[in-house]
């Protein structure tokens, strides 16, 4: 067998071991092929998203997506939903950080939602996230930046880490200190 081609099925390997979908490892692949490379992904001392190779343009997202984000940022390895509930410290602390509440109650209450098995709460933020990114960059470009995976599977963002700059730097982004 051709070595371009081994390495090509172990490349094909990989993404399935680490929980792609064989239509997500299909379009990352076109976008390879296409060479299609993701932007860095700017975040300022406000929390706001920006990819500065495509025209700096904003992602727009509320400070509960925000939250979500950036905890599956700070997760290379992937979270699955029903483990939610063990990162409960680290959502509360950014949403702290992030949100504009400022009542605990409120704060607690949003948190549980999320992390609650029966409520839907996390599959909707997680959608809206995606749409952001894909009404901004459209389906295949947004592939980088989604929280994708499959059911029951670890869910995880495929922009390399490295591409990741916070300019503040207060919550230690993907372990960037």
């Amino acid at each position: 067998m051709p070595e371009k081609l081994i390495s090509f099925k172990a490349e094909i390997d990989r993404l399935k071991s680490q929980g792609y979908s064989n239509e997500t490892i299909r379009r990352m692949l076109q976008i390879e092929g296409n060479d299609i490379q993701p932007s860095s992904l700017f975040i300022d001392k406000n929390f706001r998203l920006f990819l500065p190779e495509y025209d700096n343009i904003e992602i727009k997202l509320e400070p509960l997506q925000k939250v979500i984000y950036i905890l599956y940022l700070n997760h290379p390895e992937g979270i699955r939903f029903k483990e939610l509930s063990d990162h409960k410290g680290e959502l509360y602390h950014l949403y702290l950080n992030i949100g504009n509440r400022t009542e605990t109650d409120v704060i607690i209450k949003s948190v549980n939602r999320l992390v609650s098995p029966i409520d839907n709460s996390i599959n909707e933020k997680v959608s809206k996230i995606k749409r952001s990114f894909v009404e901004a960059v459209g389906r295949d470009v947004a592939l980088w930046y989604c929280i994708c995976g499959i059911k029951g599977e670890p869910k995880r963002i495929m922009l390399p880490r490295h591409l990741v700059v916070e300019e503040a730097n207060e919550l230690n982004i993907c372990n960037i200190v």
